[in-house]
């Protein structure tokens, strides 16, 4: 059985210089055995960057590599997969820590697969990552059938992931929101995706912290973005035939789409689709239409009351 020796972290960070010290020290604290680890700070073009007077205390355990220019989530991750020096890569962000001394197991049930220098990419629940079972091989239809929920930590082959393109996908108008389902998607269908429920990093908590992705106040200030995002994830179920097969699915991402249009102010946009694409029985798609009419305001305050009940 073939030990992992080389392994790089690579954390994309902007405008978070401090916070992500925290998230540093808690990898630094991993007990390894017999692993040559490193951490690879992403900067994308922060206005708030990082001082490297900060980082001395790590040595040569940390690098930093600033952008130029803001390239967004996906865009940053993918210049640090390039540069990593690790044969394998966690990628994590910069303001979750990792758990005491949980990483060294996970890469023990990771070589304990035969087979686990084929894949491309395996995942580890976070905190509020779930999976079916202990330990699953996920296709692409499992992502339909909804055998996963939450967030997962991906631990990438580095020589297995480039040698078949892959790249964390980079579309225009959401740099800053995360679609790395679309990848996951990808990857899930050519090889799939070892995924275990076990739990290396401590989610942070979204309605704290401000500038994560799932904090409620996002969903007003990107309300564009994640309506691009929702288009393109439903783009990608029309093209494989998986509106038709996963109908439930499919009408979630739609009703998701219709909301983010409210809150982007294209009210008459989303009662078309509404009527024209949206399956659903008389009374949800009455209450849908009716909060058409309420101010952004009040939509708003509803879909937080809908997320906290669906918690």
């Amino acid at each position: 059985m073939k030990k992992i020796k080389t392994l790089t972290v690579v954390i994309t960070n902007h405008n978070r210089p401090k916070i992500i010290l925290l998230v540093i020290d808690s990898i630094i604290a991993q007990q390894l055995e017999n692993i040559d680890m490193d951490i690879l700070i992403i900067d994308d073009a922060s206005t708030l960057p990082i001082n490297p007077a900060d980082l001395k205390k790590y040595g040569k355990k940390v690098k930093l590599h600033r952008l130029n220019a803001n390239v967004g989530l996906h865009g940053a991750r993918n210049v640090g997969i390039r540069l990593a020096k690790g044969d394998f890569i966690i990628i994590a962000d910069d303001d979750d820590p990792f758990i005491p001394n949980m990483l060294q197991k996970a890469l023990d049930l990771m070589v304990s697969l035969d087979n686990y220098l084929k894949y491309p990419m395996l995942l580890f629940a976070r905190t509020n990552g779930y999976i079916q079972k202990d330990y699953m091989l996920l296709n692409e239809e499992d992502f339909f059938k909804k055998a996963l929920k939450g967030d997962f930590t991906p631990i990438i082959n580095k020589k297995v992931f480039l040698e078949n393109d892959f790249i964390y996908p980079e579309h225009e108008g959401i740099k800053q929101i995360s679609c790395e389902i679309l990848l996951s998607y990808e990857i899930a269908r050519k090889f799939g995706i070892p995924a275990w429920k076990y739990n290396i990093i401590q989610l942070g908590d979204a309605d704290t912290t401000v500038n994560r992705l799932t904090n409620p106040k996002n969903w007003l200030l990107k309300a564009k973005q994640f309506v691009k995002l929702q288009e393109i994830e439903i783009e990608y179920m029309q093209k494989h035939g998986f509106d038709k097969k996963y109908t439930d699915h499919y009408n979630f991402k739609l009703k998701g789409l219709y909301i983010y249009m409210l809150l982007d102010n294209r009210k008459i946009e989303a009662r078309k689709l509404l009527k024209e694409k949206i399956d659903c029985n008389f009374f949800v798609k009455f209450g849908l239409f009716t909060i058409s009419y309420l101010p952004i305001s009040i939509i708003y305050k509803l879909l937080k009351i809908y997320r906290k009940m669906r918690k």
